[in-house]
């Protein structure tokens, strides 16, 4: 068995694989057996509603944006929009970040939109 596979627990990547992994650490770290699926993503949901209704709560103290998050796609060696947040507030001059699809997140230096990189670049 591989170092990773025996510190980590499989969370499925469905967009809401931060707080499954938060709710499912909370069981384990008190003491209660792992969630069922279905616990873990109602609980998922409920601690993301939470979540939700205190930024909404904080939003005079929050600077709003619209937010652009891109993707590489190496087939086409080109930046593709995978999400996109805030458009309430605006279409214009969003905010891009690149994800890297494995939880990181870098802020693009151009943030101009249809991007084509060179597959040199290292991000």
């Amino acid at each position: 068995m591989m170092f990773e596979e025996r510190i980590r627990s499989g969370i499925p990547g469905d967009g809401r694989c931060l707080f499954r992994s938060v709710v499912h650490g909370d069981c384990l770290r008190s003491g209660k057996p792992s969630p069922s699926e279905a616990d873990e993503r109602e609980l998922a949901d409920e601690l993301r509603a939470k979540v939700t209704d205190e930024l909404i709560k904080r939003r005079a103290d929050t600077e709003w944006v619209p937010i652009a998050v891109h993707m590489l796609d190496k087939k086409t060696n080109s930046l593709k929009v995978i999400a996109e947040y805030g458009q309430e507030y605006g279409k214009e001059n969003p905010v891009r970040v690149l994800y890297h699809g494995y939880g990181h997140y870098d802020i693009l230096k151009n943030q101009f939109g249809n991007l084509q990189l060179k597959r040199k670049n290292r991000w």
